[in-house]
């Protein structure tokens, strides 16, 4: 037998440019429509708001970005975030400073993630 390596040619994937852009093309076409139909859309308070609202799932993306590059995918980020959700809400409306109930949801959330975790390396449950 011999040792030599056969070097294996990765699959190219055939992406289109124009393809990737077409999301950009229609959020930007959809702003300009809204824009002219609507004399409060392109206000810098609307602007704002539409940042303030998108941010919260804009940052749970990027969470999830690196578990679909590690070859995983784990569909539990938004019932984690909505029981998070749930966590400070109460504390809050149980009078709790607001500075507590932020760190303790903080901590109920890092826990959830150790679970997760501890099933996914000691278990061998997938990501």
């Amino acid at each position: 037998m011999s040792t030599e390596a056969i070097a294996v040619e990765k699959p190219k994937r055939n992406y289109n440019v124009l393809f990737g852009l077409t999301l950009l093309a229609l959020l930007v076409l959809l702003w300009i429509l809204l824009s002219v139909a609507t004399t409060s859309f392109a206000s810098a308070n609307n602007m704002a708001n539409l940042l303030r609202q998108g941010s919260m799932i804009a940052i749970m993306a990027v969470g999830q970005t690196f578990v679909i590059i590690t070859g995983g995918i784990d569909l539990s980020v938004g019932a984690v975030v909505g029981f998070a959700t749930v966590v400070v809400a109460m504390m809050i409306n149980a009078g709790f400073p607001i500075w507590l109930a932020i760190l303790v949801t903080l901590l109920v959330g890092v826990a959830i993630g150790m679970f997760h975790g501890f099933g996914i390396v000691k278990m061998g449950l997938p990501p």
